[in-house]
């Protein structure tokens, strides 16, 4: 499942209706285990049902939903077992020769009305890839892990017709422009190894995709440690790569995707520290329109109530303490919610919309553990 503002898609793998597209007729049961994903949203804090997502071309054991991401009015929905040997962006959805190939659906939302943009493929189809395994989206940039395809290739658009690395696993990044959907980079571990199963989870924030390899096998510890040892089967590792993908189609977006030297821990310096940085971002930023102010206005009370609530620490006034603290959450919530309004969905580009949000997110969560402990 994943969440974005008020709206939340939950995938159903099991699902068996064959039903295609969106809102189709869920009560037939003639494709075991071809999945599903619905999509809910909430309205003065009242949560519905909005959509009921299906593959364009539903089939049994497609496991359409292991997989779901969402970033405002985009949701990606990934189907690893789909069986078509179609490559690249709305290709042949009706071949089924390469089983378990797999495969991934965009969807978009506009007035509140759900429908397919794009079925994505890989530029290397292989039967039994798993393509759609882990699915990211941010913006108008996708993410989707292979955990079972086969290349040695390594780093990033290396060769994709190698098969020598058996399992060794890919991701791959495609991006969005004028509603136009086209694959971008073919991600590689830099060490890459059979087995590793690099793509089994992939993330992305801004331009900075993870990837997860959970049995890449060396016993480095910490950051570009040894990528050759490979004494420790199973440890696992995961991969950073940056300036991928693109923020807003034709507009760049001019907020900064990171709070620079802020650890992101549930402590008074590292949540002043990030709000520092996204006041001073909001400042910066030249996307925002006429919201500006208003965003600027709210986070600014966020960071206010909470140097208040950090103001009693040293006098032991605890009741206080708490008190600040939760106008503090309520004001960043606030923000949060602002931030994925119908407004901030027509006026603010949805690359810097995910950042903000992806940042609010975080701050908010150890702001509340921060709360919990007064």
């Amino acid at each position: 499942m994943a969440i974005s503002g008020d709206t939340v898609v939950v995938g159903a793998i099991g699902e068996s209706s064959a039903a295609t597209g969106v809102n189709g007729n869920q009560l037939d049961n003639t494709a075991p285990a071809a999945g599903a994903a619905y999509v809910f949203v909430r309205s003065g804090g009242v949560w519905s049902q909005q959509a009921y997502l299906k593959a364009s071309n539903t089939g049994q054991q497609d496991g359409f939903g292991v997989s779901v991401a969402i970033s405002g009015d985009t949701v990606v929905v990934g189907a690893p077992q789909e069986d078509s040997a179609a490559t690249g962006v709305d290709g042949n959805q009706a071949d089924n020769t390469a089983s378990n190939a797999g495969a991934a659906y965009v969807f978009v939302r506009s007035g509140g009305v759900w429908t397919q943009q794009a079925y994505l493929k890989t530029s290397n189809t292989g039967a039994g890839d798993n393509f759609g395994n882990g699915v990211a989206v941010s913006g108008d940039t996708v993410v989707v892990g292979a955990r079972l395809e086969s290349s040695a290739a390594t780093g990033v658009d290396g060769n994709q017709l190698d098969n020598s690395a058996f399992e060794s696993g890919a991701a791959y990044v495609f991006v969005r422009s004028g509603g136009v959907w086209s694959q971008q980079a073919y991600l590689k571990a830099s060490n890459t190894g059979a087995g590793d199963f690099f793509g089994a989870n992939v993330a992305i924030s801004g331009d900075t995709v993870v990837v997860w390899a959970p049995f890449e096998a060396s016993a480095a510890t910490g950051v570009n440690g040894n990528q050759a040892d490979n004494t420790a089967a199973d440890a696992g590792a995961a991969y950073v790569f940056t300036g991928v993908g693109q923020t807003s189609g034709s507009t760049t977006s001019t907020t900064s995707t990171t709070l620079p030297g802020c650890a992101a821990v549930a402590s008074y310096a590292s949540i002043d520290c990030r709000l520092d940085g996204l006041v001073a971002s909001l400042d910066a930023a030249q996307d925002l329109g006429r919201l500006k102010s208003g965003l600027v206005k709210v986070a600014t009370k966020a960071r206010t109530k909470k140097q208040q609530a950090e103001g009693f620490v040293a006098t032991g006034k605890k009741k206080q303490e708490k008190k600040a603290m939760k106008k503090a959450v309520k004001a960043l919530s606030s923000f949060l919610h602002k931030v994925g309004s119908r407004s901030a969905r027509k006026l603010i580009p949805p690359g810097t919309r995910q950042i903000l949000t992806d940042q609010t997110n975080a701050i908010l969560a150890d702001m509340r553990t921060l709360l919990g402990t007064l």
